[in-house]
């Protein structure tokens, strides 16, 4: 019986060989789609999860206010983690990262490199709070005590030949200064997995940044956020114990001038990188909405491909019906034919699951490329990948198939042997439809998204920040010699031929502001904390920021230490209107009590995700972290060349490190970008995907009304009269369709804009724009079909009758 199955199978399909191949191709491509959404949400939800005591780890945040709001950073005072594990029994123990060097050239012989973002010193509980395993050395003794460090397998490989680096020793220059020191390699840990909130190669212990910076003096610095800091539940506490005590603490410890305006809160470890976007984040983390949406989009794949297998399935039924009719007259039970059509729904999915395999394969590398990812699949050493999708192919089969099988196998064998089959499918029909405006309703839901999506990239990148950044080159100054010396280096550049001007600023335009000054002024009782910009005298100029009232700097040696220019925002935060603020001063202590003279337009010096905040710019000497220089035609290559002889004469330890600008900004949002493309192409996947839907639609409604069209033609109604006909069904459907997609992705998007400080408005166009492209794809979709009934000869309608 199980091979005569088999039998019929293999001659329905290739005697239907256009069905059989849309269904495995839809099936196929879909799996193949969900499967690599579904291992991208799999990586990013998978961070931080490796940790053995993962759920005990909270990360200590700050919170202060900014100007009239409040801003949190992921970086804490030195002291915090250590007093509030000494003091709450529910804190077993504490960790630290020390990023005041995250940036040092590591020097192994011959072998000079800058290693960035990867280096740092670390607390000796590194190894007890961390799942990362110790292949050589002590987890305790090998970061305890000064001028000691632990390197990954990456790092021996890399700085010796061999790989065998225990008990050498490596010299870390510090870039800003050139001053050196020599740390011996105490342990070699194995390589850190890549799905963590941060990563590191070097771990230097942090006796030796309590010997470079002094520890007494950060123990007492409140206003010193220096560290990430990291506690460990004991077992069988809760995370409240601690944030319950968290307001007495801050009493106990802090000056009193903080009380009003700091205040310390915990993040869970594992939710940092999904949840996670404070200020000083160590590196660029994930967002748990892109998650959401890229696995809704893979269960509606999943689910329009099943739809488009009943459709396609119920269109066939009145070819399959007499076979129903005979198998009944011969004997065979409802059960068996429910068997049978599941067998055959089952044969087409695991067929489309292994090329959905292949398909995987070939477009893993395009979909890393896109998603900046590395991702890959193990078929044969990943069994619980294995059993995960074969339960998904088994799903989609039995889901697929459940339809047709019960609705087939319960015809008449009477009926259909007679060839009555008009009542076949009337019960269905209704249920057809509702799939098909299910089906369109995602489309037009995908096709509404898409474009708010765009829209809003579009915005980011075009938007006006208030200041002109075209032909400016950033350079990243990190050496003290640079700074100290700005003024000979720009006197120097400004002669090439073709820089039109050279500025220096604190920041790079599109980062987090880091410094934050205190003041008073008139008609506050509590201090003010504002963000600030150290900027050169030409930095206004340069980019073309415009100035509503007052001036710009002029003269270092009398604005450095009397003039500040603030932005609107600080203005009104101030309380002042911009043209009479002029003239006021700011008490930031004692002997400095700087006078505004002048105030510029709003622009942003943060990206478009943050608002503009107040903020106040000085004129500094060398306090620049940023060069900045403008250029006009020419050759470009030997300008720059003539930059990095110009920064190699003051010190021949830096590192010329350039940007555009604009390239820097268009970076800023390249998460965005990288979403859009990804969304993009899997929204149209899933459309093209309805679309088989609605041809199966089309296919059993013409087969179904065959008659009628013989009836109609016969009477002397035209082609294009019947073709009309049978497409105002679907047009309906698609209008219904849209009254159910429109406002439902109104709200969720207009949700997903509000994480944008700047974002567009969600306009009419956009639901008329998504109802045209709806309707011009269902009608592209059905009018083959129409037009084939429509064309046809009435005869081979009607000779039955």
């Amino acid at each position: 019986m199980f091979l005569n199955y088999l039998l019929i199978l293999w001659r329905n399909t290739t005697r239907n060989r256009l069905y059989s191949l849309i269904n495995i191709l839809g099936l196929s491509v879909s799996m193949a789609a969900s499967i690599l959404l579904l291992e991208y949400a799999a990586d990013e939800l998978s961070y931080d999860q490796y940790h053995k005591d993962g759920n005990r780890i909270f990360r200590l945040t700050e919170t202060f206010k900014s100007g009239g709001s409040l801003t949190t950073t992921a970086m804490t005072p030195y002291v915090l983690a250590e007093l509030i594990t000494h003091e709450n029994p529910a804190v077993e123990s504490y960790f630290r990262f020390d990023c005041n060097m995250d940036r040092m050239i590591v020097e192994a012989g011959e072998k000079k490199i800058l290693e960035k973002g990867n280096i740092g010193f670390n607390d000796s509980t590194f190894f007890d709070f961390f799942s990362v395993k110790l292949l050589q050395g002590h987890p305790i003794v090998s970061l305890s005590g000064p001028n000691k460090m632990v390197i990954s397998q990456n790092a021996a490989r890399k700085y010796f030949e061999n790989g065998k680096a225990l008990g050498e020793t490596l010299t870390l220059r510090n870039p800003f200064n050139g001053e050196s020191f020599d740390v011996e390699i105490t342990g070699i840990m194995e390589n850190m997995p890549m799905n963590t909130h941060f990563y590191r190669d070097f771990l230097i212990s942090m006796a030796t940044s309590d010997l470079m910076f002094s520890k007494s003096e950060r123990a007492e610095s409140w206003d010193w956020t220096s560290v990430y800091g990291y506690i460990k539940l004991a077992p069988n506490h809760d995370i409240s114990e601690v944030t319950n005590q968290m307001e007495s603490f801050k009493k106990k410890h802090l000056p009193e001038r903080f009380h009003s305006w700091m205040d310390f809160g915990v993040q869970a470890m594992p939710s940092i990188h999904l949840h996670s976007q404070l200020k000083d984040e160590m590196q660029a983390n994930g967002d748990i909405t892109y998650i959401y949406i890229f696995i809704i989009i893979a269960i509606f794949i999943i689910a329009l491909a099943a739809i488009n297998y009943m459709n396609l399935a119920t269109a066939r039924a009145i070819k399959r019906a007499r076979e129903v009719g005979m198998r009944k007259v011969m004997g065979a039970q409802k059960k068996q034919l429910v068997f049978q059509f599941l067998l055959e729904s089952l044969s087409f999915t695991f067929l489309a699951f292994i090329i959905a395999g292949f398909i995987v394969e070939v477009s893993m590398p395009i979909f890393n490329q896109l998603y900046g990812k590395d991702l890959a699949i193990s078929y044969l050493n990943n069994t619980t990948f294995i059993g995960y999708f074969f339960c998904l192919a088994l799903f989609v089969g039995i889901l697929s198939g459940s339809y047709p099988a019960f609705i087939m196998s319960r015809y008449q064998p009477i009926s259909v042997l007679k060839g009555n089959l008009s009542n076949s499918g009337k019960g269905s029909l209704a249920l057809r439809k509702g799939l098909v405006i299910f089906q369109f309703s995602i489309s037009i839901a995908l096709i509404i998204s898409t474009i708010i999506i765009f829209t809003q990239w579009e915005f980011l990148r075009n938007k006006k920040l208030g200041l002109n950044t075209t032909q400016i080159i950033n350079i990243e100054v990190n050496n003290q010699a640079v700074r100290e010396n700005f003024r000979v280096f720009k006197q120097e550049v400004s002669t090439l031929p073709n820089i039109i001007a050279v500025t220096a600023m604190n920041k790079k335009l599109t980062n987090r502001f880091n410094n934050y000054w205190n003041f008073y002024y008139e008609g506050f009782d509590e201090k003010i904390s504002m963000p600030y910009g150290a900027v050169e005298g030409d930095f206004f100029k340069t980019f073309e920021v415009e100035m509503l009232t007052g001036r710009s700097f002029g003269d270092y040696a009398i604005d450095s230490a009397s003039s500040i220019i603030v932005n609107e925002a600080a203005a009104k935060l101030l309380g002042k209107d911009p043209y009479e603020i002029i003239g006021t001063r700011l008490k930031f202590y004692d002997d400095y009590n700087p006078e505004i003279v002048g105030v510029v337009k709003n622009f942003h010096f943060e990206s478009l995700y943050n608002e503009i905040l107040p903020m106040f710019y000085y004129h500094s000497k060398s306090n620049y972290g940023n060069i900045a220089i403008k250029f006009k035609g020419g050759d470009l290559d030997a300008t720059l060349a003539a930059i990095e002889k110009s920064l190699k004469k003051l010190s021949p330890i830096t590192e010329f490190q350039y940007e555009f600008m604009d390239d820097e900004i268009t970076r800023a949002y390249e998460s965005e970008a990288r979403f859009f493309k990804v969304f993009s192409i899997f929204a149209s996947l899933a459309i093209v995907i309805a679309c088989l839907g609605i041809f199966g639609l089309a296919t059993f409604t013409t087969v179904q009304r065959r008659k009628e069209i013989g009836i109609r033609k016969v009477l002397g109604a035209s082609a294009s009269t019947i073709t009309l006909l049978l497409s105002n069904d679907f047009t309906k459907l698609v209008l219904i369709a849209n009254l159910f997609a429109c406002p439902v992705t109104w709200y969720l998007m207009e949700n997903w804009l509000q994480d944008f400080a700047y974002h567009v408005d969600i306009s009419w166009w956009v639901f008329a724009l998504s109802t045209f492209l709806s309707l011009a794809i269902a009608l592209f979709t059905v009018i083959f079909q129409s037009l084939k009934a429509a064309l046809g000869n009435p005869i081979n309608a009607l000779k039955n009758e």
